[in-house]
């Protein structure tokens, strides 16, 4: 085997170790040789010297050296002639013992020679192995190494133990014998072995780190939107090297570009969109997102309507809807003006007070859009009716005027009459002619356009009439006129008496002849009673009544009302009293009569004296007006402020008691 004298890589000097080999030498001179290591890795180098002690002259000494498995045929000179010279281990990368021999001679003979084994290990070297080479930023690889000699049954190179280290470059993450590279570029690093022989040894390695693929996703809430709405689209970059720039694309006309990576997209008109995004690096590396479809759709819109929309109370309304556009499913929610009385059954609502209401219908649909609608419902209260009619019996063929008072309800109020029993009953208009004794129902209905109804009735008496003429004195049972604005015209048959006690009433006596003698007696108000023929008890007690007398006889008169208005008439009876206030008196003829007397204040009488008897007057009241035409008459005046005017009239005796009264001629 040869040896190479050259340095190795690392070569490192030791302190001297000597081994003294001794050879006896004649003359009694001895050899002996030492050598600073024994043992070295190859490379290193061994200080080789010889020392002769016991001889003379000057020595010389010739070096070789051979492999001891291959014997002395193989011996390599080496050195020069100095007794002390250095031995480099050779390069080889197997374990080797070497021969060391010195031969020394002086100026006339060869000496002697010695010699000494050093073994010589292979160098120091190791080997890098990496998980990969190449890269993509963002990644990781791991180192290892060997340091054994594989060729020659795994032996160690160098002296173990081995300590290791690493040399980094900046931008790398080192963790044991692994390492992360967050940025693209071509990184160096390097391993370094040092052996218990201190020798070392480094290996460097070259990891191209690419630059990740730029790639991006977007992400939508929605992939269809009502006009008037927007959505923020979020676009995810990875991989590549942040930060980002993104560049947005609606229908492929570029709308915005920055670092923001959220889009807010508002369509203008109803179409279809497409949305995409350009992701770009600082190294330049750009890619495009997938294309989102977005529609842009007519927003959702309602009209309520309300039916009916004019109610009474208690009645329901159908509450029904139009609703388009926007994206199905919808949902519905009423809310209301006022929620006092309405109740609820599906879209029907009842409302059970009177007033106005502004019923609004809320809708949302599936993509959030939202609409309303009003709709007002006016709900008046009930419809009600009462009918009214004199409820005094009357005879066959007479006539009935019936009157209603109408409230409530939706107005368009349509009637109509029912009569039970209807056998003998003519109606014209709200005149009732009943022909048939008997009993009656009459029943009025009212409608309104809502479809609402209500009833009243009135119950009439029909009696069988006594012969048309009157025969004295009558004596059956009085007929009253109770109502109000009541037109009726009254046949006297056997009746003995007339009571007006209603107000506003028109009503008319017809007595057949001049046998019928009854009572009629006002004591309502704004009456206004006509009465042909007969003979008749007058009272008047109510107030502003007119009653008008043609062709007939007053038997007795009192009047104690007010503003009361009495005209016409003859009287023929004992005695005649006026006692109310602001009356008025006129137009009577006086055929027969004891005493006039006038208590009352403020009235207005006129009488004309028929009969050759002296008419006792009396007026104990203030402020009246007493007009006597013709006759004669005696005269008491007791009150205050009276006033007495005659005409042609005489005066058999005249009493003025009072104050501020006046009697005068005319």
């Amino acid at each position: 085997m040869g040896m190479n004298m050259g340095m190795s890589r690392l070569s490192v000097l030791a302190p001297f170790v000597f081994a003294t080999f001794l050879l006896a030498l004649a003359g009694a001179a001895t050899i002996s040789l030492s050598s600073s290591r024994l043992i070295m890795d190859a490379g290193q180098n061994s200080i080789m010297n010889v020392t002769v002690s016991g001889g003379y002259g000057v020595y010389s000494c010739a070096w070789s050296y051979y492999n001891f498995a291959n014997g002395p045929s193989d011996a390599i000179p080496f050195g020069n002639s100095n007794c002390t010279t250095t031995f480099y281990g050779n390069n080889s990368d197997k374990f080797v013992t070497a021969v060391i021999d010195v031969s020394v001679s002086n100026d006339t003979s060869n000496i002697g020679s010695s010699s000494a084994q050093i073994s010589i290990k292979p160098y120091l070297d190791f080997t890098i192995y990496t998980t990969q080479n190449v890269i993509y930023a963002g990644n990781s690889i791991s180192i290892s190494n060997s340091t054994e000699n594989f060729t020659t049954d795994d032996l160690y190179s160098g002296s173990p133990p081995y300590s290791y280290s690493y040399t980094v470059p900046n931008g790398v993450v080192e963790d044991g014998n692994g390492f992360y590279f967050p940025i693209p570029g071509i990184y160096a690093i390097t391993e370094t072995v040092q052996d218990s022989d201190d020798n070392m040894v480094s290996e460097s390695v070259n990891i191209t780190v690419l630059p990740v693929p730029i790639f991006v996703t977007l992400a939508a809430p929605y992939s269809t939107l009502e006009l008037g709405q927007s959505e923020v689209i979020t676009a995810r970059g990875r991989e590549g090297v942040p930060p980002y720039s993104y560049e947005w694309f609606v229908n492929n006309q570029e709308e915005a570009y920055g670092p923001s990576n959220t889009f807010l997209f508002a369509p203008n008109s109803v179409s279809s969109y497409q949305v995409y995004a350009q992701i770009s690096d600082p190294y330049g590396d750009t890619n495009d997102s997938q294309t989102l479809d977005i529609d842009a759709i007519t927003p959702v819109s309602t009209v309520l309507k309300a039916s009916p929309s004019l109610i009474s109370a208690g009645q329901s309304v159908q509450l029904t809807n139009n609703t388009i556009g926007g994206m199905e499913p919808y949902s519905y929610a009423y809310a209301f003006s006022s929620q006092n009385g309405v109740t609820q059954s599906g879209n029907a609502f009842t409302f059970n007070s009177p007033g106005n209401y502004i019923v609004t219908l809320s809708v949302s649909d599936a993509l959030g859009g939202f609409a309303s609608s009003n709709a007002e419902v006016t709900v008046t209260a009930p419809l009600e009716v009462t009918l009214s009619a004199n409820t005094e019996p009357i005879t066959t063929g007479q006539t009935v005027d019936f009157k209603n008072v109408t409230s409530g309800g939706t107005g368009s109020d349509v009637y109509s009459y029912s009569v039970s029993p209807s056998n003998g009953v003519t109606e014209k208009g709200n005149n009732f002619t009943f022909n048939s004794a008997g009993n009656y129902l009459v029943t009025l209905m009212v409608s309104d356009i809502s479809g609402e109804t209500a009833s009243s009735g009135v119950k009439i008496s029909v009696l069988q009439p006594t012969p048309s003429e009157c025969s004295g004195n009558n004596k059956g049972p009085a007929l009253y006129i109770t109502g109000s604005s009541i037109s009726r015209t009254v046949e006297i048959t056997n009746q003995s008496a007339v009571y007006i006690t209603g107000s506003s009433n028109n009503v008319t006596i017809e007595m057949p002849g001049s046998n019928c003698d009854i009572s009629v007696v006002v004591t309502g108000s704004s009456n206004k009673v006509n009465v042909y023929n007969g003979t008749i008890s007058l009272s008047v007690t109510g107030s502003s009544n007119y009653v008008i007398l043609h062709n007939t006889v007053i038997s007795q008169q009192c009047i104690t009302g007010s503003s009361n208005k009495v005209t016409g008439g003859i009287i023929n009876g004992k005695s005649f009293t006026v006692t109310g206030s602001s009356d008025l008196v006129e137009s009577f003829q006086v055929e027969n009569l004891d005493s006039f007397q006038i208590t009352g204040s403020s009235t207005d009488i006129t009488l004309t004296m028929l009969t050759s008897n002296a008419l006792q007057v009396s007026i104990t009241g203030s402020s009246n007006i007493l007009y006597l035409i013709d006759g004669k008459i005696s005269l008491t005046v007791t009150g205050s402020d009276n006033t007495v005017y005659y005409d042609d009239t005489t005066i058999t005796s005249k009493s003025i008691v009072g104050s501020g009264n006046k009697v005068t001629s005319d």
